[in-house]
């Protein structure tokens, strides 16, 4: 395994939560994320599913795959949704218990900047925070809390 790729091993197993996801006018969500290192431990995939409650139910998916670029010395990180949306992301890695990315999102034919936060709140529980900057500052898209189910 990556040496520098297992400063991820926080977020391999399987992960369950709710949260905000504005973005597609699904209100509360259940989050469920499996993660798993890949290809010699080069690699942690991360596989998300959101799933809307009540009538008419939706899933929305994604695909995450981070890695260590070392000529950089940063976790890039590439990201697939099942709306074919993709997004390119890089890291500096963790300070303390907080890991802050940037990153750049395809949607559409239309360029966004955002950024992620992940805070680690004890062994078994992790918050996202997703904001994007439209032209007119940074706005939250995105807030979850997920806990450890496996």
């Amino acid at each position: 395994m990556s040496s520098e790729v297992a400063r991820l091993a926080f977020f391999a197993g399987a992960w369950e939560g709710h949260g905000k996801f504005l973005d597609t006018g699904i209100a509360q969500p259940v989050l469920r994320v499996e993660g798993a290192f890949r290809h010699r431990g080069h690699w942690l995939e991360q596989r998300f599913s959101w799933i809307e409650q009540g009538e008419g139910l939706d899933v929305l998916e994604a695909t995450r795959l981070w890695g260590y670029d070392a000529a950089e010395r940063r976790f890039v990180s590439e990201w697939f949704d099942s709306r074919g949306r993709r997004a390119t992301v890089t890291s500096p890695g963790w300070t303390g218990d907080r890991l802050v990315a940037e990153a750049v999102i395809l949607d559409g034919g239309h360029r966004v900047q955002a950024r992620e936060t992940f805070v680690r709140v004890g062994d078994d529980e992790w918050r996202h925070l997703a904001e994007a900057d439209t032209g007119q500052g940074w706005t939250l898209i995105e807030e979850q809390t997920l806990r450890r189910v496996g």
